[in-house]
C-alpha cells in the first residue's frame, strides 16, 4: 500500500505503512510468518523438552507459541524493517527533542538510583536488615561503576 507524502501530496515511492525490508518486500509480509513459525517452534520445543508427561503436550506448546507470537513478530519486524521506508518516521531520531528528554530523564533517574540506594543501604544497615543492606550496596557499586566507566569512555573520545 503506497502512502501520500504530506507536503507534496504525491505518492512516495518505496514507502509502506509498516515499512519495507532492505529488499523492498513489505516488512510485515515477512515478519508475520517468520515470527509466528519461530514462536510456535519455541513453544512446542519448550513444552516437549520441559514437560515430558501428558498425551496432548503439543497443544500446550502451540498455546505457548501463540502467546509468544506477537513479541516474536515484533522482534522480526524490528530486525528487518528499513526505517527510511516508514512514512512519518523521523530521519535522525538521535537528534529529536524526545531523545533529549530521554537523555535527561535517564540522567535524573540515575542520580535518584545513586541517592536512594546509598541512603537505603545506610538505613538498612542501621536497622540490621543485612540482606537488604548488601543488596543496596551492590546496586550502588554497580551504578557508580557504570557511571565512571561511561565517563571515562566519553572523556577519551
Amino acid at each position: 500500500m503506497e502512502t501520500q507524502n504530506d507536503r507534496t501530496g504525491k505518492v512516495a515511492c518505496g514507502t509502506h505503512r509498516w515499512g519495507r525490508t532492505h529488499g523492498g518486500t513489505p516488512a510485515l509480509r515477512v515478519a508475520v510468518p517468520v515470527g509466528s513459525a519461530a514462536a510456535i517452534a519455541i513453544g512446542v520445543a519448550r513444552v516437549m523438552l520441559g514437560n515430558p508427561d501428558g498425551p496432548l503436550k503439543w497443544v500446550a506448546g502451540v498455546i505457548l507459541g501463540v502467546c509468544l507470537a506477537p513479541a516474536l513478530v515484533a522482534l522480526v519486524w524490528v530486525l528487518l524493517v528499513d526505517r527510511r521506508t516508514i512514512p512519518g518516521a523521523v530521519p535522525n531520531p538521535q537528534a529529536s527533542v524526545e531523545s533529549a528528554w530521554y537523555d535527561r530523564a535517564a540522567t535524573d533517574s540515575f542520580h535518584v538510583v545513586l541517592a536512594v540506594s546509598g541512603l537505603g543501604a545506610g538505613a538498612a544497615s542501621l536497622l540490621s536488615a543485612t540482606v537488604v543492606s548488601w543488596t543496596l550496596i551492590a546496586m550502588f557499586v554497580v551504578a557508580a561503576a557504570a557511571f565512571w566507566i561511561s565517563y571515562a569512555i566519553r572523556r577519551t573520545r
